[in-house]
């Protein structure tokens, strides 16, 4: 996927949420109960990420959508490239959250990035509540997985 523009930046964050969404129930399915549990919260929870973001791109004018952004992308090319937790080997509930943790912080430090660099208001904007977004997300996450510990 080539991510130029700030509509290709939200293509690729609803793909990333469902690859992730797509990892996490494949992983649940050869885990044990307790680690199946948290996978199978976080992968809805991902599902409902994916849904949110491409909520944005409705609601956001063209003008935003088509602004420039190519630059983050080219200088991380590894978040192109996505990584899974590979199902060929057993993950338990901290080595999921040390994942979940690591790939949402990608993409906050993404969206922080260019909304410290958009001109365009509302371009800045809908960057701004993507990010809170995502920010949310990861600490109501990691909030849901640590209570799961105390189980």
């Amino acid at each position: 996927m080539q991510v130029k523009k700030i509509n290709h930046v939200l293509d690729w964050t609803v793909e990333f949420h469902n690859r992730l969404a797509a990892n996490f129930e494949q992983l649940g399915l050869s885990s044990d109960k307790r680690c199946a549990m948290l996978l199978d919260y976080l992968s809805g929870y991902e599902g409902k990420l994916a849904a949110d973001v491409a909520s944005f791109k409705i609601l956001t004018s063209s003008n935003a959508l088509n602004t420039w952004c190519y630059e983050y992308f080219a200088e991380n090319p590894e978040l192109i490239d996505f990584e899974s937790l590979s199902a060929d080997m057993a993950h338990d509930e901290q080595q999921v959250q040390n994942y979940l943790a690591k790939k949402h912080q990608q993409v906050i430090d993404l969206y922080q990035y260019l909304t410290e660099r958009a001109e365009i208001e509302d371009c800045k904007d809908v960057l701004s509540q993507i990010l809170l977004t995502e920010q949310n997300a990861l600490q109501q996450m990691m909030q849901s997985a640590n209570r799961l510990k105390d189980v």
